[in-house]
């Protein structure tokens, strides 16, 4: 008899719900054009970087959310960095579980996201095993270090569109995995490490979720997004309405402000 998620809807069975996350994985590994690149480039970055708040990247709003934004993004030909959440730490585990709970999870269906959070977290655990006092990935993530995944690519469309295949991948600059700032006591270290992934990716354009923590979020922006073009937040409009306000009352000069667009104002082109 099926189940009822959370929604309450009628869910698949939870041994459906990982036939489907496999054959998922495995349809995105055998579309994959920069996987071994992906694989290659993949790396921890921590917040020992000064950035830059010269200029001032715009900030924009959607009501959608990232998991639906994502593939219309990465095909606008910009250089497009999207932050994923790590719930708990962990990596893939309720993907492979037949769950999606945090949106890093989420996104391994539609991108090749997976296969770079796999090898980061293989390669501390390996590191922990031969060395004493080595850190574990969900560990690493909760101390404010990111995982930067270059080159990731978008292989079908979010819920709304029933994650339909596209015809084919199309490239984002790279994705950036934090944990939950909600839950992370070091989340203002953990946004500054972000900011340093997305230089890393030389991205123009950041797309942000719901990231809970606006005012620390806005200040890692104001400290070290300057060379970002415009950020993106999507999803939750009290997140939105909560970076805008932080924005307009941290005291920062006006170079570091924001220009502010109204909501759904107009689609991100050109």
């Amino acid at each position: 008899k099926p189940e009822k998620d959370h929604r309450g809807s009628c869910a698949t069975l939870p041994l459906e719900r990982q036939s489907a996350a496999c054959a998922s994985l495995t349809a995105t590994f055998n579309a994959s054009r920069n996987l071994s690149q992906l694989l290659d480039r993949t790396h921890m970055v921590d917040r020992r970087w000064s950035g830059t708040n010269e200029g001032a990247p715009h900030l924009a709003y959607y009501e959608e959310g990232v998991l639906d934004l994502v593939a219309e993004f990465a095909g606008l030909g910009k250089k497009v960095a999207v932050v994923a959440t790590v719930s708990n730490g962990s990596i893939g585990e309720g993907l492979l579980k037949g769950s999606c709970q945090g949106l890093a999870e989420a996104l391994c269906r539609q991108t090749t996201l997976f296969f770079s959070l796999a090898k980061a977290e293989r390669e501390l655990r390996e590191a922990e095993r031969e060395h004493r006092g080595g850190r574990s990935l969900a560990k690493q993530l909760m101390a404010g270090d990111a995982v930067v995944s270059p080159l990731v690519e978008v292989c079908c469309e979010g819920p709304v569109q029933r994650h339909a295949r596209l015809p084919s991948p199309l490239p984002l600059a790279g994705v950036v995995s934090i944990a939950e700032p909600l839950n992370c006591p070091n989340a203002a270290i953990s946004f500054a490490a972000l900011l340093r992934g997305s230089a890393m990716l030389e991205a123009e354009v950041l797309l942000v979720p719901d990231l809970r923590r606006a005012d620390l979020f806005w200040r890692a922006v104001a400290s070290h997004g300057g060379h970002l073009r415009r950020v993106v937040c999507t999803g939750s409009p009290t997140f939105f309405d909560g970076v805008r306000a932080a924005r307009n009352g941290n005291g920062t000069s006006s170079a570091a402000r924001a220009v502010v667009e109204p909501p759904r104002a107009h689609r991100f082109r050109q």
